[in-house]
Order: C-alpha cells, then structure tokens, then sequence
C-alpha cells in the first residue's frame, strides 16, 4: 500500500503536504519505536518522512 500525498494551498504562497497514515506507516512506526526508544508520536513522524520519500526532516524539538 502506497502513501498518499494531499497537497493543500494556503494563502497561495506556501504549501502543505500531508500524508495519509496507512497500516505500513504505523508498522514502520513500531518498528522505528521499539529500535531506537522513541516516543511513539516521533517515531511516526519519522515513518511517514521515510515512506513519503522525503530526504530530510526538520524538527523544533529541543
């Protein structure tokens, strides 16, 4: 099962791409969680960068 990107126009200058959570995400997830400790809504975030096909991820978290 692929992902799905909905992109979204905001104030027709940036854009949002949001990704649907599919079954394979949150088994990525798990996996990301249990391999590296990590709280479950970060290893999420990190499972749809990773399926989504991104190459970098940006984070405000200190």
């Amino acid at each position: 099962m692929s992902c799905r990107i909905l992109q979204i126009d905001r104030a027709a200058q940036d854009t949002a791409d949001f990704i649907e959570i599919t079954s394979a995400i949150a088994k990525h997830a798990a996996e990301i969680r249990g391999r590296y400790n990590l709280q479950l809504s970060d290893a999420f975030q990190i499972a749809t960068a990773l399926e989504a096909g991104c190459e970098a991820f940006l984070t405000n978290d200190i």
